[in-house]
């Protein structure tokens, strides 16, 4: 029992330091975005007293894009645990952790739609848009995530051969 209660405390771990990765992600993400997109808006404005405006809107819009990153970086965390739970992230393929990532992300606002509101076919469809770019945020984090644990280990292993002298190689 306790060799279980250990697994699911790692696995829960694991998910939700996916969710703290995918927020801060989506914080940064969701503040250049938001910047980005008032100034658009406004039209670059030269004047300093449109730069508090400017920034608490960035702002703004980053701490929803934080949110956003986290549930999709618990989400991608909560399907990669139930699909491949026994494999470490660098032994898992790119493409199928992209996948379940845009699944996460594209899931995740219409399911919220639904919880909070009784919506029609027609106003789901309105939502493709916004689904198309949850799922890309969230394929984009979850191939993203297993390239980096596979540089991560490659650099690790570069570094032990390196450290390590073998004696046939001294002859």
């Amino acid at each position: 029992m306790n060799d279980l209660i250990r697994r699911v405390l790692t696995k829960a771990r694991g998910v939700l330091g996916l969710g703290l990765i995918g927020a801060a992600v989506g914080l940064l993400g969701g503040a250049v975005v938001g910047l980005l997109s008032l100034l658009i808006e406004t039209g670059f404005p030269t004047g300093i007293e449109h730069w508090g405006v400017l920034l608490r809107g960035a702002l703004v819009n980053a701490a929803t894009w934080s949110g956003l990153g986290a549930f999709t970086g618990i989400g991608f965390g909560a399907l990669m645990a139930v699909t491949d739970g026994k494999r470490s992230l660098e032994e898992l393929s790119q493409w199928k952790m992209g996948l379940l990532g845009a699944v996460a992300g594209g899931l995740f606002l219409p399911l919220r739609e639904i919880y909070e509101n009784v919506l029609t076919v027609a106003e789901l469809a309105q939502l493709l848009p916004s689904i198309g770019i949850l799922g890309a945020f969230g394929a984009a984090l979850g191939s993203s995530m297993v390239a980096l644990a596979k540089r991560a280990h490659r650099v690790e292993v570069a570094a032990v051969e390196e450290v390590m002298v073998l004696p046939a190689a001294e002859k």
